[in-house]
């Protein structure tokens, strides 16, 4: 991770005030509304241990369309907080949807089924996947842990309706970096992270080895500097891809760990 004076020599868009932690940490806790949560049933945890199929999550969408970011957190969980709880952030592609505050595909599923609205496939297939894992370390080990939450975040902040929208968006150049790259918001949470998983998918890679500067930051000044620091973990949702796995892409079964990145 960089520090704020690195963090503005590298990208002179960011506002100043980005570059300030408090500024961020109440940012944060103004646009995370707490008053307005949404509720969801995830299924597919009864192999976890939960009673039933189903368990309640209860997920704070930011306020802001310059970047999505959500806040994930298992109401069946506190009967199990034992050990250490792990805040767990995952780097995905970018926010679906052209306009307004919140997932598209969410609001989608809810008036499809408003009595019993599911978390959409992306989100449900990563919080099973940490799950999983943390049951599995859990089994062999003494150092228990369990989540404390769960922050969703993206590499780009362009809103598009299909991840193959977004690689000529990122390389136009007529639209400005700002609006385009998330380096102080990655940069923040990579900083409070226990657990870190890179999973932006293909196409996404794809664009960000062809911008040298955010390549660079992305790749030594976060995932190589928060391997080296020994803050954390980072994980992979598949080991045999050169780049980091889509948690919806075909073949990556929910009930397997999470691959250690090396």
């Amino acid at each position: 991770m960089l520090s704020s004076k690195e963090l503005k020599e590298k990208f002179s868009f960011i506002p100043d005030e980005y570059l300030d932690t408090d500024y961020l940490d109440n940012l944060f806790k103004d646009r995370f509304d707490e008053s307005n949560p949404n509720f969801y049933h995830a299924k597919g945890f009864n192999k976890f241990g939960y009673q039933g199929k189903d368990i309640d999550i209860k997920v704070i969408e930011t306020k802001s369309n310059d970047f999505a970011l959500s806040s994930i957190k298992l109401l069946d969980n506190e009967k199990r907080t034992r050990g250490k709880g792990l805040t767990v952030v995952a780097i995905g592609a970018n926010p679906r949807g052209t306009s307004g505050r919140s997932n598209s595909s969410n609001k989608e599923r809810r008036e499809a089924n408003k009595n019993k609205p599911r978390l959409e496939i992306t989100r449900g297939n990563l919080l099973r996947r940490i799950i999983y894992t943390m049951n599995e370390q859990n089994a062999d080990s003494t150092n228990r842990v369990f989540l404390k939450e769960f922050i969703q975040l993206d590499l780009f902040t362009l809103r598009t309706k299909d991840v193959g929208d977004l690689k000529p968006l990122i390389l136009d150049s007529s639209i400005s970096t700002k609006k385009k790259y998330n380096p102080a918001i990655i940069n923040y949470w990579a900083s409070k992270a226990d657990w870190l998983i890179p999973c932006w998918g293909k196409v996404p890679d794809d664009a960000l080895s062809e911008l040298e500067n955010y390549n660079d930051f992305i790749r030594n000044d976060i995932l190589k500097e928060y391997k080296a620091s020994k803050k954390g973990s980072i994980y992979l949702l598949a080991s045999d891809k050169n780049y980091p796995a889509h948690p919806n892409q075909r073949g990556l079964h929910v009930y397997i760990p999470l691959v250690p990145y090396k």
